[in-house]
């Protein structure tokens, strides 16, 4: 196969036009993936409400927090792991370290298994991910170069208080 003979003009030309082909399909990729994001996280918010909705039918306890309780829970959730406890919802998970107290105090607030689902909705729609991952991630082992920033003794003490507080609530372990 012969390569056409072609004029600078016409090579800048096929250049550009592979240039603007090239950034095309990565806008395409980079939108596709947000709008998956977007619809995973819709089915993961529909699951949570579900779940609220099923627990309350089968006779357990019906949610006793408003939708304003229920989103302020889930932020001061994010809250207590986000960087130094800034206002930046996109803040790098763990920062300067967990506020336990904080943490604790939040996952405490939530009084039925019902309304934790609705809580776990929330951050889902606001945080676009999974609170109790999140919570898991910043009180499980973190290695043996952390063991000296701080008392592992007292994570794994608040860490057993939450999941204590949910198994009391009525939220078993494996739906979390």
């Amino acid at each position: 196969m012969k390569i056409p003979e072609l004029s600078k003009k016409q090579w800048i030309t096929v250049a550009v036009v592979a240039i603007v082909i090239i950034v095309l399909i990565i806008v395409a990729v980079h939108f596709g993936k947000k709008h998956k994001k977007k619809k995973d996280d819709q089915e993961k918010i529909n699951e949570f409400v579900e779940r609220a909705n099923a627990l309350q039918n089968a006779g357990g306890a019906p949610s006793q927090l408003t939708s304003v309780q229920i989103k302020s829970v889930a932020q001061q959730i994010r809250m207590a792991m986000t960087e130094a406890g800034t206002t930046n919802q996109y803040a790098v998970l763990g920062g300067w370290g967990t506020d336990e107290e904080k943490m604790l105090s939040a996952v405490r607030s939530i009084p039925t298994a019902a309304d934790y689902f609705l809580v776990k909705a929330s951050y889902q729609e606001e945080f676009h991910s999974d609170m109790w991952d999140d919570i898991k991630a910043e009180f499980e082992e973190k290695g043996s170069w952390w063991d000296s920033f701080g008392d592992d003794s007292n994570d794994a003490y608040v860490f057993g208080c939450i999941k204590e507080h949910l198994t009391e609530i009525g939220v078993p372990a494996s739906d979390r």
